[in-house]
């Protein structure tokens, strides 16, 4: 949490409360300063750790579209109750 300590905050998520920094709360220039790293390190390689910037869905799709064969996107929402209760702007 030492990147963004001013946007810790907490939410109900799942029917816990959780503190945190919480994405819905970043900015895409903030997101934008993150680097990729391998969240299970004791099972998949970390050579790429902090070498590259989190890919938007923009930039995913413009990936699919390029290639140069059919390319399929699957977009997840990892918690799906937490964000459809977020307001729209």
């Amino acid at each position: 949490m030492a990147l963004f300590p001013d946007k810790v905050r907490t939410y109900m998520v799942d029917g816990q409360n959780v503190t945190d920094i919480f994405s819905v709360d970043l900015t895409l220039a903030e997101v934008r300063s993150l680097r990729a790293k391998q969240p299970l390190p004791a099972l998949r390689p970390t050579m790429y750790d902090d070498h590259f910037q989190v890919v938007t869905l923009e930039e995913y799709l413009q990936i699919a579209l390029n290639a140069p064969r059919t390319v399929g996107i699957y977009p997840e929402n990892k918690h799906p109750t937490f964000h459809n209760r977020r307001p729209v702007s």
